[in-house]
């Protein structure tokens, strides 16, 4: 499997985004820290630093299986950490595991992953945890392009914190059994999104006319040239 990936500030003085790659390339993570009142960087870092710790104890014993078990253990940690640190302690997270030819995805808040199988064409979108994304299923806004211009896109109204508990439903993950040598996945914060539409990524993702790291390097360059926010991605092609 390729992997690449990129993490800048944008505009920001401060990086509060976090990408973690595990050694051996199985799992592929991307957090962007909530800010505001809180200490988005520190939240973020923690889940990274949690991973580096417990990755491979994880792996051995059925990643899968213990995803629930992990994601409520990061809510415990934040909560601990910010009972130190006094602020509350917030991050989006976006991951990527695959195992024996099958994917899994999870996330929580509006980093988003994108998956485009380059057989069969098929691709599928993250849907965000954003309030933006609350108001189009209702039909209050009705494209995407009202969603990226609305003055609320980047509240979240799900994200690891440590002032709230999750429920059984946000420990869900999606898979999907048949991926195939050539399929991308990337995954990013919602700076890298300022730049691009999703159907536009999903056309990156398609060319084939160019290489895999032409593609990716044209996300990063546009993201270097223009995001204004924290940008993080990371591009897997199996």
């Amino acid at each position: 499997m390729k992997i690449f990936s990129f993490s800048q500030n944008g505009k920001r003085e401060s990086q509060q985004d976090a990408v973690w790659i595990s050694g051996d390339q199985k799992l592929l993570l991307v957090c962007d820290g909530v800010g505001g009142t809180g200490d988005g960087a520190t939240a973020s870092r923690l889940v990274v630093d949690y991973f580096e710790k417990n990755y491979k104890d994880l792996d051995r014993a059925g990643f899968v299986d213990k995803l629930g078990n992990v994601i409520n253990d990061l809510v415990h940690q934040l909560k601990k950490a910010a009972s130190i640190t006094l602020k509350q302690l917030s991050t989006t997270i976006a991951m990527f595991y695959i195992d024996r030819g099958v994917g899994y995805f999870y996330h929580l808040g509006d980093s988003r992953i994108f998956y485009y199988s380059n057989k069969s064409a098929y691709s599928w979108i993250s849907k965000d945890h954003s309030l933006v994304q609350d108001l189009f299923e209702i039909g209050v806004l009705s494209s995407e392009k009202e969603m990226r211009s609305h003055p609320m896109k980047n509240r979240v109204t799900k994200v690891l914190s440590s002032e709230f508990d999750l429920v059984k439903s946000d420990l869900e993950f999606v898979k999907k059994t048949d991926l195939l040598p050539g399929d991308k996945i990337l995954i990013c914060s919602d700076g890298v999104l300022e730049n691009f539409s999703n159907s536009e990524i999903i056309d990156l993702l398609a060319n084939n006319a160019e290489s895999a790291e032409a593609t990716f390097e044209t996300i990063r360059r546009v993201c270097q040239e223009n995001s204004k926010d924290n940008n993080s991605c990371i591009m897997a092609v199996i």
